[in-house]
């Protein structure tokens, strides 16, 4: 411990920062209101050192925590003299080229004075569901470059000298096609960042300016070395993966994800060499994107007992090919990279870390892989139920299945590897706000990924547009066709994501006779204009009160043979219905009484060991 620095106020000042991060996160929920805010937990603050460094992070989604410190270097850099920074300034800036992720991600940094010097900026970040692109939604499908993909801002002063800028204001959110909702985000991170540097000069008063920046400087260089030291403790070596997406969002093709990590002392590298190259639609990720989404596997996987902060990436390099989907080029679109590519590398690297963490004796800490792609997203614009305007996107997608473990199963419709803290929408609140109406939300049987310890299964939404025809409605994603999550040692990947959309159905007469589809083979028994197999992105196009909409989410991978499942545990999930009689058997190997699905011993050690024969005698060497 430094002279002069009390352990105990050390670590009373290390927790008041993330407190105050909290409070902000809690200003923007309220101010805002909007779904994604309140309901996905997509909201983000940071503090930041005079140099743009992290120092402590509090957030909803772990990629925005890297994506404050691009705003805060950039801006620095590039206005730091011209115009320059006053007390009281607060800049707007969305451009994904400098932030990271894509356009709907927003941010607005203000510098902290004390004393008449800058002592640390504060970032308020969160997603906004409209930027007036090319599509309503703000993640436009079929944009080939990112002035498709509405507002772009490099900087731009939206409070100078604690004075509110109507005229910038007024100016962004005449941009879109919802300006309430884009102006509620806007101060809702103002406010954010009003609360967070109100807070933390109360405590710089409390503790002192020295001690300030004394135990700022101590935080960032004690999470540095601890992070080393855990490298230190895990083996030398260098593990690969990869993964396919079947979409570009303007076209269906295979897209490589390659991923190539080596870890040697203390210094971990991560190479996507190999990677396919930039693709003409929306689905490609910024290096900063990239760089950005990585934060998640190593926050959440090596470094998960560590405080949030720049010392978790001072031991890592990233090698990035140049014009590659993981490492684009301006002027590429980008607006649906955070679904597909970016969170497809996060799939890739989390792979490799947890084979890492398994050979170092972590088998604890590490899962087979979950939500790698999200496929079918809905996104919409039109007149509600009442007669007002509404777009967006409904966020259910966070409601993925997480992978298997070494010693459990993984959790159904648990969560999402990048989001933490982030929730799905309650049915009620999204039914009274927007034309929609829930003919089910439900676990999706056989899709948790087949293993010793299954992956989580998806869950799968129906919806039905409801109490208006003037709507347009749209799916993105990627993962109808290949898997989203990598299985494990054995393990099964998840199951892919598939959809199916019906304009123009008859489900009012299914209505009449007290009936309504609440499965995915029910809605293909529905009558009219039916997409069975529809592309994984579908721009929007006009639908009427009829239409429904099917989407699956991502379920997790599994761990381990499924022939070394424990029966009894096989048993239990066919009787919840998340594997199917015919895949217990055929898979696991575990035969039950058709009629009272009961565990039958016998006929299950006798069905095991002829799957296993018939491994043998399929099998080929490898050379």
């Amino acid at each position: 411990m430094p002279q002069g620095i009390d352990p105990i106020k050390y670590e009373i000042f290390r927790h008041r920062l993330h407190s105050i991060l909290e409070e902000g996160r809690i200003a923007m929920r309220m101010v805002s209101g909007s779904a994604v805010a309140v309901e996905g937990g997509e909201t983000c603050t940071g503090f930041f050192t005079p140099e743009g460094e992290t120092l402590c992070v509090a957030t909803g989604v772990l990629p925005h925590a890297a994506g404050g410190k691009g705003a805060v270097i950039a801006a620095a850099a590039e206005f730091g003299e011209d115009p320059g920074f006053e007390d009281g300034d607060q800049m707007f800036m969305n451009d994904p080229y400098i932030v990271g992720l894509h356009s709907a991600d927003q941010f607005v940094i203000k510098p902290i004075f004390c004393q008449g010097r800058l002592i640390a900026w504060v970032s308020s970040a969160m997603h906004t569901s409209e930027t007036g692109a090319i599509e309503p939604g703000g993640m436009s499908t079929i944009a080939t470059e990112i002035y498709h993909e509405g507002i772009r801002i490099a900087g731009l002063k939206i409070v100078e000298r604690g004075k509110f800028r109507k005229d910038v204001f007024k100016t962004l959110t005449g941009q879109v096609r919802d300006p309430d909702l884009v102006g509620l985000d806007m101060k809702a991170r103002i406010a954010s960042n009003n609360v967070c540097t109100s807070r933390l000069l109360e405590a710089v008063d409390t503790f002192g300016i020295d001690f300030y920046e004394r135990a700022s400087k101590k935080m960032i260089e004690d999470t540095e070395k601890q992070a080393r030291a855990k490298l230190r403790e895990l083996p030398d070596g260098t593990w690969r993966a990869r993964i396919y997406g079947d979409s570009t969002g303007v076209e269906e093709k295979p897209v490589k994800i390659m991923c190539s990590m080596t870890k040697s002392g203390d210094r971990l590298t991560f190479d996507y060499t190999g990677t396919s190259p930039q693709v003409k639609g929306s689905y490609n990720s910024t290096p900063q994107s990239t760089r950005a989404y990585l934060f998640a596997p190593l926050a959440g996987g090596v470094f998960w007992d560590l405080p949030w902060n720049d010392g978790i990436m001072a031991p890592v390099e990233v090698i990035l090919p140049e014009a590659s989907a993981v490492s684009c080029k301006p002027p590429a679109a980008v607006g649906n990279s955070p679904t597909t590519y970016s969170t497809a590398a996060v799939a890739v690297a989390y792979a490799c870390v947890t084979r890492m963490l398994y050979a170092g004796g972590r088998a604890d800490d590490i899962t087979a892989g979950w939500r790698g792609f999200a496929g079918g997203l809905l996104y919409f614009d039109g007149t509600n139920q009442y007669g007002a305007h509404c777009t967006g996107n409904i966020l259910d997608s966070f409601a993925a299945g997480i992978g298997g473990t070494p010693s459990r199963r993984g959790v159904d419709t648990g969560g999402h590897l990048i989001a933490p803290t982030a929730s799905i929408p309650d049915v009620e609140a999204i039914e009274s706000r927007l034309p929609f109406m829930y003919l089910a939300r439900y676990s999706v049987v056989d899709s948790g990924g087949y293993g010793k310890f299954r992956g989580g299964v998806a869950s799968a939404m129906i919806y039905k547009v409801h109490g208006t025809n003037d709507f347009q409605v749209g799916r993105r994603g990627c993962g109808k066709r290949v898997t989203c999550s990598l299985g494990m040692f054995g393990g099964y990947p998840g199951a892919p994501q598939p959809g199916r959309v019906v304009f123009d159905s008859d489900v009012r007469e299914w209505f009449k006779r007290s009936r309504y589809p609440v499965t995915f083979e029910d809605v293909g028994k529905l009558t009219g204009n039916k997409l069975d197999a529809p592309p994984a992105s579908l721009p929007t196009r006009p639908v009427d009160e009829g239409t429904i909409v099917v989407n699956t989410v991502c379920a997790g991978g599994g761990y381990g043979d499924p022939l070394d499942a424990d029966p009894r545990l096989v048993e239990e999930d066919v009787r919840k219905s998340l594997i199917s009689p015919k895949r217990a058997e055929e898979i696991y190997g575990v035969v039950l009484d058709s009629n009272a699905l009961r565990l039958d011993w016998k006929q299950t050690e006798v069905r095991r060991q002829s799957i296993r024969e018939q491994r043998i005698r399929e099998g080929k060497k490898v050379s």
